[in-house]
């Protein structure tokens, strides 16, 4: 019998085959169970040991992906002591997203929506608590650094950096190869300078 963290593997050995189909232009609603359990080397019968149907495979990644970008955002913010280091961190891994991972998440969004409803892909209270509290951290340490106006409002500043994050992910995603993704960085850093930045002495 496998323990944990051996589950765990296999579990993660599904879902990075999911993503490598996928990103080699596989529709997820054609995918079968058996051509993923192919794609991770693992036996179609090992894969209904931890997955009752490819639904729950999807469902599943999708956890799986947002766990991942938190692990992500977190190394990115972790050694930044300035607002600037911030905003260099943040709008690399926005542009990383967008140009890497943000095309498969739609298409994972939209299979999940027109097999299981629109909400499927909501992120859990969890989740969401999880990103709360690094932002919120975040904040901390900058405002404490004298680099946030002390003034703000914690909830402004959440959604400051959050509506930000969103609006410019979408807008490079949206881009496309070619586009001026240089802009939406310049017009994303500019904005949450003037949103955050403490006044001048």
């Amino acid at each position: 019998m496998l323990n944990d963290s051996q589950r765990r593997e296999k579990e993660l050995a599904v879902y990075d085959a999911v993503l490598r189909l996928i990103a080699r232009g596989e529709d997820p609603a054609a995918l079968t169970v058996h051509k993923i359990a192919a794609e991770a080397d693992i036996g179609k019968g090992t894969v209904y040991e931890y997955f009752p149907s490819k639904e729950a495979i999807l469902r599943g990644l999708t956890a799986y992906c947002m766990d991942t970008e938190l692990r992500q955002l977190e190394r990115a913010a972790a050694p930044c002591q300035t607002l600037e280091a911030l905003l260099d961190a943040l709008l690399a891994y926005f542009a990383e997203l967008a140009r890497q991972r943000a095309g498969i998440y739609r298409v994972i969004a939209g299979a999940l929506a027109r097999q299981t409803g629109s909400d499927a892909c909501q992120p859990d209270a969890a989740v969401l608590a999880r990103l709360r509290g690094l932002l919120h951290a975040t904040i901390t340490r900058l405002r404490a650094a004298g680099e946030i106006d002390p003034d703000l409002d914690e909830e402004y500043c959440l959604y400051a950096l959050a509506a930000a994050g969103v609006s410019c992910t979408v807008l490079l995603s949206a881009a496309g190869d070619g586009a001026p993704g240089g802009t939406v960085l310049r017009f994303t850093r500019r904005l949450l300078q003037r949103a955050l930045c403490a006044p001048e002495q």
